[in-house]
């Protein structure tokens, strides 16, 4: 017996931008949800966490792109059920006062029904940093193409 199961995908875009403070580990407060169309968004905007909607395999996606900076680096991690003690994929990368440093995530990950994922950016360039937003899904395959952004992808199954 053969059991295919149609990956769900939800796309997190941010149409606005956002300040992220210096030396705080700082929620990306995604602000609009695309999903395949063929399950619900388990994203809550209010509170920046994704809740996985069943038991699984999942592929997890996340790029932030910094403004222009003298000094510092800029990271991007990943939080499950919020536990800070152990935080999953962490990516850290010196800034630029020539060219624009995007941070990228890329994370496949076992969880529960019912665990939560959230999606942080750090800097330590001095002061806040304002980064831009990006609003467009673009290319051939419809994939996210903005400067923010975050895709969580339910890959498989692991009960059958």
């Amino acid at each position: 017996m053969s059991v295919v199961i149609t990956p769900a995908v939800t796309y997190l875009h941010k149409t606005t931008s956002q300040s992220i403070p210096n030396t705080t580990w700082t929620n990306i407060n995604f602000d609009f949800a695309t999903t395949d169309g063929l399950n619900p968004t388990f994203y809550t905007q209010l509170t920046s966490i994704y809740t996985a909607a069943q038991t699984g395999i999942y592929k997890i996606q996340g790029t932030f792109t910094w403004p222009l900076a003298a000094a510092g680096s800029g990271a991007i991690r990943l939080l499950i059920n919020s536990d800070t003690t152990r935080p999953q994929a962490i990516f850290t990368l010196p800034f630029s006062a020539t060219l624009p440093t995007t941070n990228t995530l890329d994370y496949t990950v076992n969880l529960n029904n019912g665990d939560t994922l959230v999606l942080q950016v750090y800097q330590n360039s001095g002061g806040p940093l304002v980064c831009p937003a990006g609003i467009n899904l673009t290319g051939d395959t419809g994939a996210p193409n903005p400067s923010i952004y975050g895709m969580y992808e339910f890959v498989r199954s692991n009960t059958l």
